[in-house]
């Protein structure tokens, strides 16, 4: 749907026939040599890319719900169906979460691991999400086709870099910070992206800070608080500031980041009885939040929970790359 309306909304304006076209052999010179035997210059996606640059028209509206979100209306939300042996797999998961293989692999993507009691007891009905869950998750949205950064624009950081943006200078953990900048610049600049991804647990309550850099905006994705609540009022304040201190130290191109505008886009809502759902909603921000056209309320609502906790554990452990215990969770027997 977002993918449908962004391409509605740039095919509505064209160039003037008047406005001045650069002749690409003007542009790149040096690409047109007359020994070439093409007329067309190489292809290379990160050179091509609209990545990290502004629309033409101006940065993208947010796109807001109408107020038959808000009513005590029942709208149709793209649900999500769970089959017979998906079920079983979920079941056995959640099981070797304490049992005597609890310590063993359920996921190894790369260095990216985490145990089937960490998986377990993080997805299982109830559970709060750790963050090495959230992190193993944010690098199977990376390793997917369309997730690498030259292709997708997007970077996703791991946990434990929101984390360490919330703290203050003197408490922060400057190496783990250096190294996640640095580290992501070399699979696409970060000034190329189109979004820069932080899920962040503080007070036991994860929510998502997303830099829009193709939109200019500093996005916070939080299904409990309104943007006026002393909780979204007390992040927003670090996570921007300290944000833009560790990109000055790291990044070191200047991004006008004092210009951007504050987003808090319309979230499918979280009970406040359920705190614990919290990480899966975070979850879901990361994988279909891409662009102030994106309307969350439209993918998922509260009562999905339990059948997206199903998806995310067998998405997990049966990701083709994943070296963890797959037969353990086939095999076993409750």
């Amino acid at each position: 749907m977002t993918k449908t309306s962004d391409d509605i909304y740039n095919k509505q304006f064209h160039f003037s026939s008047s406005t001045p076209r650069t002749s690409p052999q003007s542009a790149f010179p040096e690409m047109y040599a007359s020994g070439s035997s093409s007329k067309y210059p190489p292809y290379v996606s990160r050179d091509s890319s609209t990545g990290g640059k502004v629309p033409v028209h101006g940065p993208r509206r947010p796109v807001k719900s109408t107020t038959i979100f808000h009513g005590d209306y029942e709208t149709a939300t793209a649900k999500f169906n769970v089959s017979r042996s998906e079920l079983k797999y979920y079941k056995n998961i959640c099981s070797l979460a304490t049992s005597q293989y609890s310590n063993d692999n359920a996921v190894c993507l790369g260095k990216v691991r985490c145990t089937f009691w960490s998986l377990g007891d993080s997805l299982k009905p109830g559970g709060f999400v750790n963050p090495f869950v959230m992190s193993a998750y944010c690098y199977s949205l990376y390793i997917k086709p369309t997730g690498h950064p030259d292709v997708s624009k997007s970077h996703y950081f791991f946990a434990n870099i929101g984390e360490n943006l919330l703290k203050d200078d003197d408490e922060a953990n400057h190496e783990v910070l250096a190294r996640a900048f640095k580290r992501s610049s070399k699979s696409r600049p970060l000034n190329h992206c189109n979004n820069l991804y932080f899920p962040t647990c503080y007070n036991n309550h994860w929510f998502v800070f997303v830099v829009n850099i193709k939109d200019n905006n500093f996005v916070f994705l939080d299904p409990l608080h309104h943007k006026d609540h002393e909780f979204v009022e007390y992040v927003t304040e670090k996570m921007v500031n300290h944000f833009q201190l560790h990109w000055d130290k790291y990044v070191r191109t200047d991004m006008k980041f004092d210009d951007y505008n504050y987003l808090y886009p319309d979230m499918p809502e979280q009970a406040l009885d359920s705190s614990f759902d919290s990480g899966i909603f975070a979850m879901m921000s990361l994988s279909h939040w891409n662009s102030p056209r994106s309307v969350l309320r439209h993918k998922f609502d509260s009562s999905d929970i339990p059948t997206i906790r199903v998806k995310i554990a067998n998405e997990l452990v049966f990701q083709p790359t994943n070296e963890g215990n797959k037969t353990r969770v086939i095999e076993y027997e409750l």
